[in-house]
């Protein structure tokens, strides 16, 4: 085997497992090194077996992507391949990699590589050239006492092959498939790390994401989630949707869009082609505490769309996040009040709530104490879930912030019924 891209482990925040396939970007990087002619595999380590098996064919590169909070996992996984292929080059990529790369070649040894940005090219450039990888671009490294970082990767051509194989890519079966619409992301929240990660919005041809929703739909899947924000363009949505009917895909799907710019022919449309669910990120009901994280969206823009996609026959799930900074009591509050004048359904709807996070590359993380006035207090990365408190603001401290997430917990599994 030329190449092994390991997932650390697919959980949700509350540590419940469901049987979901690895991220969509290592499925990307695989196709692109199969078309380039490189024997690939990728595999969630949690299936101990057959990632041993994979290590048994002595795969000259592994690569292991992480979030924040799989990091450590991710560094485990990096020790355990390293005990038992020690000739074996590993390389380290995904958003905390690309933000950390200094610290992490600096400390862990085991990892021999980092990737910076997006892995297809410097990945593929980096097998043709483990021996000379210096003049890499994307590529950070070890030279003698020194840590070189050659800066961000290229910006990789989206629609430079119609969709991932996942045949020949991941044996095991999957209930859930995610299929990426576009990277990149025109706004600037404070929370997220996405704009800085991929620096280019790109967008994916309509008719290629319908070509790979009906290959997952023979593989027996149950469902398959679109993502992100595909209504940044309403254009390509609406193409999205005519394809799906035009072709005749009959696997549930979902998706995650903006509300403020849902429009009542998009919701419609969206609902005829089969969509069930949409996921939305209202984040707060308090527009100062939005427009202070960089979320500008008009919260009677918000309304409307969810009325939108009720009166289509779409369920809604609602993304909100507690202890943003500007968040008080009363901004709490506000966003109580006005989850209870949407018209969701409980049992059909449903809302979640999510702890702020200074992910590394966000803004919270980069500027929280100059831009935003908050204090980090918590730097243990498993704990960069969503369900950790993790930093205090200046209007509320950890145990205001732990309160209000422990009531909006209770709020939500109320409301779903959980």
């Amino acid at each position: 085997m030329d190449i092994l891209l390991v997932n650390p482990g697919t959980e949700l925040n509350s540590k419940k497992k469901y049987n979901r396939e690895p991220p969509s970007g290592l499925l990307c990087i695989a196709n692109y090194l199969r078309l380039n002619g490189l024997d690939v595999k990728v595999v969630d380590a949690e299936d101990k077996k057959l990632l041993h098996m994979y290590l048994d064919l002595e795969p000259k590169i592994v690569g292991i992507t992480c979030l924040t909070n799989t990091f450590n996992k991710a560094v485990e996984i990096a020790s355990e391949i390293k005990r038992k292929l020690n000739n074996t080059k590993i390389v380290m990529g995904g958003p905390h990699a690309t933000f950390m790369w200094k610290e992490i070649l600096e400390k862990y040894d085991v990892i021999d590589f980092v990737i910076i940005g997006e892995g297809e090219y410097s990945l593929l450039e980096l097998y043709n050239s483990v021996d000379n990888f210096r003049k890499i671009q994307g590529l950070a490294f070890r030279m003698g006492d020194e840590i070189v970082s050659n800066g961000f990767s290229a910006i990789f051509d989206v629609n430079s092959f119609k969709y991932p194989e996942r045949y020949y890519i991941i044996p095991n079966k999957y209930e859930v498939a995610s299929v990426i619409v576009n990277r990149g992301c025109p706004f600037n929240c404070s929370f997220c790390a996405r704009q800085k990660l991929f620096r280019e919005v790109r967008i994916r041809n309509p008719e290629n994401i319908v070509d790979e929703m009906l290959d997952i739909e023979k593989l027996e899947y149950s469902f398959i989630g679109l993502y992100d924000n595909i209504n940044i363009n309403q254009e390509v949505a609406l193409k999205i949707c005519k394809n799906i009917k035009n072709k005749g895909l009959k696997i549930g799907w979902g998706a995650e869009l903006r509300l403020d710019k849902l429009s009542e022919h998009l919701a419609y449309e969206l609902s005829s082609s089969g969509c069930q669910v949409i996921a939305v990120g209202i984040e707060s009901a308090d527009e100062n505490v939005l427009k202070l994280n960089g979320k500008y969206q008009s919260l009677d823009m918000v309304r409307k769309g969810i009325k939108n996609a009720k009166n289509a026959g779409l369920a809604i799930q609602c993304y909100f996040v507690i202890g943003l900074p500007g968040e008080t009591n009363e901004s709490f509050e506000k966003t109580i009040k006005f989850i209870e004048e949407l018209p969701l359904i409980p049992g059909v709807d449903r809302i979640d709530f999510f702890m702020a996070t200074p992910y590394p590359g966000s803004r919270l993380f980069e500027n929280g104490g100059s831009e935003f006035n908050i204090k980090i207090i918590d730097k243990n990365w498993d704990h960069y879930d969503t369900e950790h408190v993790i930093f205090e603001t200046e209007h509320l401290s950890l145990e205001d912030l732990q309160e209000l997430f422990n009531f909006a917990k209770k709020y939500q599994k109320a409301f779903n019924g959980e």
